[in-house]
């Protein structure tokens, strides 16, 4: 049929359209409904609301008046303080003064004070004992039971016995408010009044209200009422302990609203009718262009079957493989495309640090628009975010955790510079740093730019609060040109190599490191020999460790710098240790000597190193002095090494002179030195010798003759021969390197 497909369409369309208009005149009336509903509720919880604060300000008001007013005033101190009956005088004073209050407030009934010592009762009007007053039992009752809220429930009160019976609310108040208990101060409020109160507040026509008291129970008798159950809402003072309770009253008016009236129900007819007939007309006007489609594409199916044979392809299906292979290949293109440029962007960055290639303002520019980045800037500089103790971190978390996490870092910087004139395009570098190029729109101030320290500051800040590590920022120097960008990365790397004596978890610039020892690590490997002489002696060896760190901390040096000084200190160590160790099947130390070089390697700061090679310490040193209180000679090798750091200026000391001493053999006294300290009389002696002599050659201005007689030389030649054999230097050389003349 030549309208086929024309039909089906139409056919497709119309039964969607009456659906759809028939729903949405059904949710039309359904919505309005809902929303009449929803105001009514609301307008009863404003309104419940409303009447509940206005009782809870009125009554709180009239409280605080009874209160200020009665528990300052002298007199009624004067009758809770009283022991016997009060004069009457005093008693008409107070009544008047209650008569007062009551004026204050219409909707008061009455007012009295009760005092429990003497029993007597005063109101606005007389005097009574407890016995005579008609509101006896109700201060028995709240003697014995205190009430859980301010005010009673609805109670009858008189005070007279010819007068009628009035529905009261009470408040009671015991005198005074401190822990003792002279009396009660009772206030009564008219029930009637509080209605008035809520009829004020309300329009009797549309709207009814409930009180209910902390039971329950209603205040008032009222006729029935009916009310709408989904329109109700209840409103329960917590001063009070009342409930408000709010609701439309049923009318026939209302439901009349939502039905549907025969002349509306026409109008909707039509206009479906009506959208039916626009439909049949737009539809016939736009398959013209589809018509011609088709009538091309059967005139091609019929040149290709007639080549092939078959039947005739059903026109949609033709279009819809059509279209299929199409959308694939343009999905291929597109992720290829997108690989591709994410390799390309990673290839360029690697060029730009790495400085493989030479970049021209031009051949920049064309290339980041290729690669779909900005090329725009100012200034330049290279960031370099580095994972605080990487080894602990790829230890606590698994390999798909530690992808997550870059993840996450790589846009939270994206996030933090956002709002600001910096664009910052980063890549992982290395498996434990992530570096930025950072494209920015202004330069900096004497090489600081303070735009990028706030950004990567908020971003060292975020990662400390929200994630279980931390980073060290090294800050590059900023550049102008984009073939200065692999020396700008230089100072970043060289920034964070200074981690270990600036600290991690902050951010280094590149204006802050740049001083280094040169190859001058003399002076560390003399307080190295001094900490090991001290340790292996059994003298007291943390402040030389505390004094080796405090200099490395002064200096600023490299991370590799620090660990060959540290590496230096652990082999000497193992070296004036080691011959204990081969003596001694019981000492050992090669476990602790490994994990010191462990802690050395891994560690990222300097304070983390000298806490753990300070247990590390502790632990051998504990074990080399149980060793040496083991063998049976050590309390009297301890006296030998005693006198030898006492008597080191004698000149006479000796193996001989020592063995005159203890009655020893000059070869005992040999051996037992060796064993113990693994070091031989004559070098240990020549060691402390050189050691005092350092002192006085920097702290004195004495002649090397002089010094020399000091620490035990007949002669300054022989001093001198020495001290260039130990120290590499003579003492003139040595006191002029040290800063002195």
């Amino acid at each position: 049929m030549k309208n086929n497909l024309f039909y089906r369409i139409l056919l497709s369309y119309t039964p969607i359209f009456f659906v759809v208009i028939s729903t949405l005149i059904v949710i039309f009336y359904i919505k309005i409904n809902t929303e009449s509903q929803n105001q009514i509720k609301q307008t009863n919880e404003v309104l419940a609301g409303h009447i509940s604060r206005t009782m809870d300000s009125s009554l709180k008001l009239t409280e605080y008046v009874i209160l200020n007013q009665l528990l300052t005033d002298e007199k009624i101190k004067m009758f809770y303080n009283a022991k016997v009956e009060i004069t009457p005088f005093l008693a008409y004073e107070i009544s008047k003064k209650l008569n007062d209050i009551s004026s204050m407030f219409p909707y008061l009934n009455d007012v009295y004070v009760y005092n429990k010592t003497t029993s007597e009762i005063i109101t606005k009007n007389t005097v009574y004992m407890k016995d005579q007053f008609l509101d006896k039992a109700f201060i028995e009752k709240i003697q014995r039971e205190p009430l859980s809220y301010r005010w009673t429930a609805p109670r009858p009160y008189k005070e007279f016995q010819d007068t009628n019976t009035t529905d009261v609310v009470t408040l009671s108040q015991k005198v005074p408010l401190s822990l003792t208990d002279q009396g009660i101060l009772v206030a009564n409020v008219r029930v009637s009044n509080i209605k008035n109160m809520i009829e004020e507040s309300t329009d009797a026509t549309m709207n009814n209200v409930l009180l209910l008291d902390a039971d329950n129970k209603p205040f008032f008798s009222q006729k029935p009422v009916s009310l709408s159950e989904s329109s109700l809402f209840k409103e329960k003072s917590a001063y009070t302990g009342w409930t408000t309770v709010t609701g439309l009253k049923d009318s026939t008016s209302l439901h009349a609203l939502f039905l549907f009236s025969d002349a509306w129900t026409i109008v909707g007819i039509l206009t479906i009718m009506i959208g039916i007939a626009w439909l049949t007309y737009v539809t016939h006007r736009n398959y013209k262009p589809i018509q011609s489609i088709i009538n091309k594409i059967d005139s091609f199916s019929l040149q290709m079957n007639k080549k092939i044979g078959g039947s005739k392809p059903e026109e949609f299906n033709f279009i819809l493989t059509a279209l299929d292979k199409l959308i694939e290949q343009s999905n291929d293109y597109e992720k290829q495309h997108k690989d591709d440029l994410v390799h390309r962007r990673k290839l360029f960055f690697r060029d730009l640090v790495d400085g493989t290639r030479a970049v021209s303002a031009e051949y920049w520019k064309a290339e980041m628009e290729r690669l779909d980045l900005p090329y725009d800037y100012m200034s330049m500089a290279v960031v370099i975010v580095e994972l605080d103790k990487y080894k602990d971190f790829t230890t606590n978390y698994s390999y798909r955790d530690q992808q997550l996490f870059k993840y996450v870092l790589s846009n939270v910087i994206g996030e933090i510079s956002a709002d600001s004139p910096v664009y910052i395009w980063n890549e992982w570098r290395e498996a434990n740093q992530l570096c930025c190029i950072c494209l920015m729109q202004e330069t900096g101030n004497s090489g600081k730019n303070t735009r990028l320290i706030e950004i990567y500051d908020a971003l060292r800040v975020w990662v400390e609060h929200n994630l279980q590590f931390t980073i060290s920022v090294g800050l590059g120097e900023e550049v102008h040109n984009a073939a200065d960008i692999a020396l700008s990365y230089e100072k970043a790397h060289e920034a964070l190599n200074y981690k270990s004596s600036l600290g991690s978890n902050r951010i280094i610039g590149h204006w802050e490191v740049g001083l280094s020892l040169r190859g001058d690590i003399y002076p560390f490997m003399q307080m190295t020999q001094a900490l090991v002489q001290q340790f292996k002696m059994g003298d007291d060896w943390k402040p030389l460790l505390t004094g080796l760190f405090g200099r490395l901390k002064e200096l600023v040096i490299s991370n590799e710098e620090t660990q060959n000084i540290l590496n230096y200190m652990v082999f000497h160590f193992h070296k004036e240790l080691q011959k204990i160790e081969e003596a001694s099947t019981e000492f050992q130390m090669a476990d602790i000597v490994s994990e010191m070089s462990r802690v050395i390697e891994q560690i990222d700061t300097l304070e983390e190193i000298e806490i753990q090679l300070t247990l590390l310490l502790d632990r051998l040193h504990t074990a080399l002095i149980r060793w040496q209180e083991e063998h049976s000679n050590h309390a009297l090798i301890v006296r030998i090494k005693d006198y030898i750091n006492v008597n080191y200026t004698s000149s006479e000391l000796s193996l001989q002179h020592l063995s005159d001493k203890f009655g020893l053999s000059p070869r005992y006294v040999s051996k037992l030195f060796k064993d113990a300290y693994g070091e031989k009389f004559v070098d240990y002696v020549t060691s402390i010798r050189m050691d005092k002599a350092k002192e006085h050659l920097i702290q004195s201005t004495e002649s090397v003759q002089e010094i020399a007689e000091r620490v035990g030389y007949t002669t300054d030649i022989s001093f001198i021969r020495t001290f260039k054999r130990i120290v590499g230097q003579t003492p003139g050389e040595f006191r002029k390197s040290s800063g002195l003349s």
